[in-house]
């Protein structure tokens, strides 16, 4: 319904129609002169008082200390259908050639843990519903990133949209997400008390995993997002690593680094020799 963004500050909240005539609020409020910031978020909850509202919606306040950056929308996109990628080429007639990349998010169990402790509750459709409404947020937050980096690129347009969120909780789903399966010698656990997982093995065994996999819809890449701590040996400092042919057909994966601070998503490239460079 409405965008608010802090005049002079990267704050910023979104008034948001939930579908069912419900408001909510999403954003973040900076502390002056630090990085923290307060973190918004709305969750949806039954109520056994006959007085109130079924479904109706409340919000949690907590406190980060990351920098992040200004996301202002709130969306999740509808699929897009093309009969064909298109080939990477330079601008025709003056018009720069535009791209939409449509993603899926896919949620492990450690962020399932981390909205159950930031709402104090077990209720999975609770859970459920609150990781939509971030992640809708944060992927807006990177389309616009996209938007405002190639604003002014003569032959290059891209758009991201967020089509599908898959939320995963079977272990037999998750062994590209177990960090004993995923293990770096000598390392468990960082100062913070995070998982520490192998990027690299992380990174492909969620490939296999994907490829693995008969879905009912299509995507152009698969964004993984974990609160663990992502490396590949003691002196690394990674926010997450992607193939650098993403978007081929059996490299469309990346694993990040998400502790819900509406962080952007940023990978490191992990190198592998791919000729097809599928451009949607």
């Amino acid at each position: 319904i409405k965008h608010y963004n802090e005049k002079n500050g990267w704050g910023t909240a979104s008034l948001v129609n939930d579908g069912s005539d419900q408001l909510k609020i999403i954003g973040r409020i900076f502390i002056e002169n630090t990085t923290s910031h307060f973190v918004i978020l709305p969750f949806h909850h039954s109520s056994n008082n006959k007085h109130s509202r079924s479904n109706s919606i409340s919000h949690v306040i907590f406190k980060k200390n990351l920098e992040s950056s200004l996301f202002h929308h709130d969306y999740i996109g509808k699929p897009i259908k093309i009969d064909k990628p298109f080939i990477r080429q330079r601008a025709v007639n003056g018009q720069p050639v535009s791209l939409i990349v449509e993603a899926t998010a896919v949620v492990d169990i450690s962020i399932q843990n981390s909205y159950k402790r930031y709402l104090k509750t077990n209720d999975d459709n609770i859970v459920r519903d609150a990781i939509r409404t971030y992640y809708s947020y944060v992927f807006a937050g990177v389309n616009e990133k996209y938007q405002r980096t190639l604003e002014n690129d003569p032959d290059l347009k891209i758009a991201i949209k967020l089509t599908n969120i898959l939320i995963l909780s079977n272990p037999s789903d998750l062994e590209w997400a177990d960090s004993k399966v995923n293990a770096l010698p000598g390392l468990t656990r960082n100062d913070d008390g995070k998982e520490i997982i192998n990027g690299t093995s992380s990174l492909d065994r969620l490939a296999q995993y994907m490829n693995n996999q008969k879905f009912s819809f299509e995507f152009d890449v698969a964004v993984v997002v974990f609160d663990k701590d992502v490396k590949d040996s003691a002196n690394d400092d990674y926010a997450g690593l992607a193939y650098t042919s993403g978007v081929c057909q059996n490299t469309k994966y990346s694993i990040n680094e998400d502790d819900l601070s509406f962080g952007s998503i940023y990978v490191r490239f992990k190198k592998k020799e791919k000729k097809c460079l599928k451009m949607i």
